[in-house]
């Protein structure tokens, strides 16, 4: 179920799974059992349903039978924006247990039907592009990869691949439950089209993957991690910079719109930085943090924004490695590590 390049991917780094005791995690925690791919799991319980701690116990039964180290959070959450506070607070763990334990890659189990959900839901609130894309199969978060193995497998291509096997897994009951928005998406709209549609679907969802790469590797603008630099003499550099602050969360205000057309430079939404500096436009974003005086030499000499400084810094990008236009002056002498 799992492409070669994405097993490579695993093969070849530290990994932990996202695990539920779910269809979805549970076929994924076999799969790469199956390909010997290197990982341990962690795993929140919310207590929010009586099979929780049968979930849990579940987790620990598999990795003391597979030699898995396993990450236990417990939490419980008010009904009030569950799903949302329920992410938060998931990632959360998740990033605090990569950090502390020196993981690379966070695996995660989300699967097609996840996507074209998402996707549809988007699309009804008016999304554009970079929105509607949501999810990739790799996405670099600066101090770790997420990796989405499952992302081009349909759910009943996971229900028959567990069958199959006989594999034990958990059902929540919760993701029927109409009440939330994401599962009428997920019964009155998705389900009923992918059974009807799976094939064209795949495609048109690679399509956009081919397409948002493209959009990373033109020759006008350079992508590294959160951090996008657009040559500012680019006929369209000023829709790509619109582009990639929808990348990161940001939609332009009337006034933010503005000052990009005037090339003023600003924090956008307290949290972008937008740099008109040195003939391109810097965007990622905006990190107070104490640097070393090596690595703010090196940006001085490299014409590097200040308030892109942090960002760079924190996400352990070489600033000689950032592919930069010939209009700016790169200094291309001796290179100190900055750490």
């Amino acid at each position: 179920m799992i492409s070669r390049d994405l097993l490579t991917a695993l093969k070849n780094g530290k990994n932990l799974l996202a695990f539920s005791g779910g269809v979805d995690s549970t076929a994924l925690f076999f799969t790469l059992m199956e390909n010997d791919a290197q990982f341990d799991c962690a795993i929140v319980n919310y207590h929010t349903r009586a099979q929780s701690d049968l979930e849990v116990s579940y987790a620990k039964e598999l990795c003391e039978k597979y030699e898995k180290k396993l990450y236990v959070l417990d939490v419980k959450l008010s009904d009030n924006n569950f799903e949302a506070n329920a992410r938060k607070i998931r990632y959360a763990f998740f990033e605090q247990v990569i950090r502390e334990n020196g993981y690379e890659t966070l695996i995660t189990a989300h699967q097609l039907n996840d996507w074209f959900e998402w996707f549809l839901m988007q699309t009804c609130k008016g999304a554009g592009f970079f929105e509607l894309i949501g999810t990739r199969h790799i996405d670099d978060r600066g101090s770790y990869r997420l990796i989405r193995p499952l992302l081009s497998v349909t759910r009943d291509e996971i229900e028959r691949y567990v069958n199959d096997r006989k594999i034990k897994t958990f059902i929540d009951r919760s993701n029927a439950d109409r009440r939330f928005l994401r599962n009428k998406f997920r019964v009155d709209f998705a389900a009923p089209i992918l059974d009807r549609y799976k094939e064209g679907i795949k495609r048109t969802f690679a399509a956009l993957q081919n397409d948002y790469q493209r959009f990373q590797t033109t020759d006008s603008q350079r992508c590294v991690k959160q951090l996008t630099i657009i040559d500012k003499n680019a006929i369209d550099a000023i829709r790509k910079a619109d582009l990639a602050l929808k990348r990161l969360g940001i939609l332009p205000s009337k006034s933010e719109r503005v000052k990009m057309q005037k090339e003023e430079s600003f924090i956008a939404a307290r949290k972008i930085a937008i740099c008109f500096f040195n003939g391109a436009i810097w965007i990622a974003p905006y990190e107070k943090t104490v640097m070393t005086k090596t690595f703010r030499e090196s940006c001085r000499r490299l014409k590097i924004p200040p308030h892109i400084r942090g960002y760079i810094f924190n996400a352990r990008i070489d600033p000689y490695s950032i592919d930069i236009f010939s209009n700016q002056n790169s200094t291309t002498g001796d290179r100190q590590n900055r750490f």
